[in-house]
């Protein structure tokens, strides 16, 4: 919603552009949607806590298997004992194959010896990410690897790895609606079909299906079930049934800044999935670092959350979990491993759920909510209930399906990430800096500094969003004006990395005010043609970001005209501190910008921040879209935000 006060100060109308949209209404971004009806319930409290043991498989090799790894597990309890297989890298063999273990107890299992897939004649070579289950059918075991394409064997006895029959395929050949790279193939059934569920190294979850009666054949030709960006959708799959819940659970993992895991849900397999709310996100995953904590005693061995399999309650067809007592069996290495990544060290150890955190207050009254205790255990808590007022509404509609494709047909312009001395910081420090396109010194630019959120650094925006294509194609397109884009690190401390607890960064988010103003704009002016006033200074964020923006913004008018904050979170300053004086914000700001998804539950904070705002009549852009805290939000709100940048007033 667009609130005015005055001719002299810009908002945009909406009415002024053009959209675009898919058959169905949906962008690129959102999950695909293929069901109807009430909205699926996980009967999973968010967000998640997790503590992590030590190492509990690790790569064993023998007199003919040099091996480095052990990952990508499947597991299954039967007849007392837990029985997984799992990926080994062999470096002896130079390629990808499988091992498999057996032990009663978890704490039995360092010691369990390895058997490697290779006794069977039929599973030498190239095979690995397995997933193994009981057919109740056919009363047979089967077990579901990568060969690339995707394949099966079948035994009676899954302790013999020697007794699997030779290796099936799925399909003659990969149909032509498969990706490039399909990887790490599951299976799940309910009442009616087998669907094959993978990934596809694209940033989209696959899905094809069969008849029960049919199974292991006549499966459908791949469709894509959730299309995201591949940082936040990569590989490592597995969906289940949710015990006590007409409900599936997927999770798949991300690729960075560090590997974790997020979720889905749907009420149909072959329906609508939507992301699991407080455990989507880098901030607030389903498992990942920010909300795994390692045993009393256990040194810290993983920054990587990386593929595995939750413990089921069953060893069947219908894999179901317990939303109340998950536990995961997954991958990790040590963090100053590096290398190529056939060479990664992986090992497996497990994960168990946590008791949830008791849950604080609502916040509707957009007061500062409480501040949290940093490194506590409601640190990765999003809010409270989300209370929506009836101008919680869309200021814009959905942006065209293609708004982030990379297009042949425009010009581009140049990414590059540059050092700068800070001393407000002392030490050196990067930033990512966007040129548009045929950027030249005989030019003046204004300039957008946009910040990241506190799990992030100077490269989340472009991982979450990618600034430069959006900003390209609107270019383009004659929506914006060219720009300069600076993507510097909010964090202010010698050690700047997203890593470890980093909530209990947040006090290096404040100092970097001084960072900002003292250091990071200096630099940019004396190394770029900017047009160096603050009519020609913009400044946004997302999450952290944008209660940076808002308090620095707000708090430097004399610097930035144009303000912007997307999903603001807990730093954001109490309203009335924020706009201590509504006249002299009304005079100064040409534009400010408000948004948030109705989903999130932070939104308490921007609608706090729009209330002082409309109280006082301060013009402002109000825009709550359908998202969550999520990176479809921000890149959606940059889309709109950049397209009233730097426009001449009342446009």
């Amino acid at each position: 919603m667009l609130y005015r006060a005055s001719a002299t100060i810009f908002v945009a109308s909406v009415l002024s552009f053009q959209f675009g949209a898919t058959a169905s209404g949906q962008t690129s971004l959102e999950p695909a949607r293929g069901g109807v009806g009430q909205a699926a319930e996980s009967k999973i409290e968010t967000p998640l806590n997790w503590k992590s043991s030590g190492v509990l498989i690790a790569p064993l090799s023998d007199a003919t298997h040099e091996i480095v790894s052990v990952k990508d597990p499947t597991v299954v309890r039967h007849n007392g004992l837990w029985h997984v297989y799992a990926t080994a890298y062999s470096t002896s063999a130079k390629t990808w194959s499988m091992v498999y273990l057996k032990f009663k107890d978890w704490s039995d299992a360092p010691d369990a010896p390895l058997t490697y897939i290779d006794v069977n004649p039929g599973l030498r070579g190239y095979h690995c990410a397995p997933h193994v289950f009981y057919f109740e059918p056919h009363e047979k075991w089967y077990l579901v690897f990568q060969s690339q394409q995707p394949q099966y064997c079948t035994t009676d006895d899954l302790s013999k790895p020697e007794t699997w029959t030779a290796p099936q395929n799925f399909f003659d050949r990969m149909p032509r609606s498969s990706p490039r790279l399909p990887i790490d193939y599951h299976i799940i059934c309910d009442d009616t079909h087998a669907y094959l569920f993978f990934t596809g190294d694209n940033g989209r979850f696959y899905r094809c299906r069969t008849r029960i009666e049919d199974f292991p054949n006549g499966m459908s030709d791949p469709e894509v079930a959730i299309d995201d960006s591949r940082d936040h959708l990569f590989e490592g799959s597995m969906t289940y049934k949710i015990k006590g819940a007409d409900t599936y659970l997927t999770i798949i993992e991300a690729l960075s800044p560090a590997r974790y895991y997020s979720a889905w849900i749907a009420k149909d397999l072959n329906g609508e999935w939507t992301p699991l709310e407080g455990a989507d996100t880098w901030e607030t995953p389903f498992a990942g670092i920010n909300n795994v904590e390692f045993d009393d005693g256990v040194e810290p061995w993983t920054r990587d959350i990386s593929h595995g399999e939750l413990l089921r309650d069953n060893y069947d067809q219908t894999p179901t979990i317990d939303p109340a007592g998950m536990r995961l069996l997954f991958q990790g290495r040590t963090a100053d491993s590096g290398g190529p990544y056939h060479l990664l060290p992986y090992q497996l150890g497990l994960l168990t759920q946590q008791p949830a955190a008791s849950p604080e207050p609502s916040q509707a009254t957009g007061e500062r909510p409480r501040r949290r205790r940093p490194g506590g255990r409601d640190r990765a808590r999003f809010g409270g209930p989300i209370e929506l007022d009836p101008d919680d509404k869309p200021a814009f509609e959905e942006p065209p399906t293609s708004f982030m494709a990379e297009r042949e047909d425009v010009p581009h312009g140049k990414l590059e990430m540059i050092e700068y001395d800070s001393k407000a910081v002392g030490a050196t420090r990067r930033m990512n800096v966007y040129t548009p396109p045929g950027y030249s010194d005989e030019q003046q630019y204004p300039v957008l500094y946009l910040l990241h959120g506190i799990g992030g650094d100077e490269t989340e925006w472009q991982r979450f969003a990618k600034p430069n294509v959006i900003i390209d194609n609107l270019i383009a397109d004659g929506k914006a004006v060219p720009m300069i884009v600076v993507m510097p690190n909010g964090r202010a401390q010698k050690n700047d990395r997203a890593e470890g607890n980093v909530f209990e960064s947040a006090p290096a988010f404040a100092k970097f005010e001084s960072d900002l103003l003292g250091d990071v704009i200096p630099t940019i002016e004396a190394r770029y043609s900017t047009i160096p006033d603050r009519e020609h200074r913009a400044l946004a964020g997302l999450s952290m970001g944008g209660g940076q923006s808002l308090n620095f913004g707000l708090g430097n008018l004399d610097t930035f005209a144009w303000v912007g904050g997307f999903s603001s979170a807990p730093n954001t300053e109490p309203p009335a501190e924020l706009i201590p004086d509504p006249p002299t914000t009304r005079e100064k700001l040409k534009l400010l910008w408000l948004s948030c998804g109705n989903k999130d539950g932070l939104i308490n904070i921007s609608q706090g921040v729009h209330r002082r705002l409309a109280e006082n009549d301060v013009p402002h852009v109000w825009h709550v879209d359908s998202h969550g805290h999520d990176p479809q939000h921000w890149s959606k709100s940059l889309y709109w935000f950049a397209q009233q940048l730097f426009q001449a007033t009342g446009q």
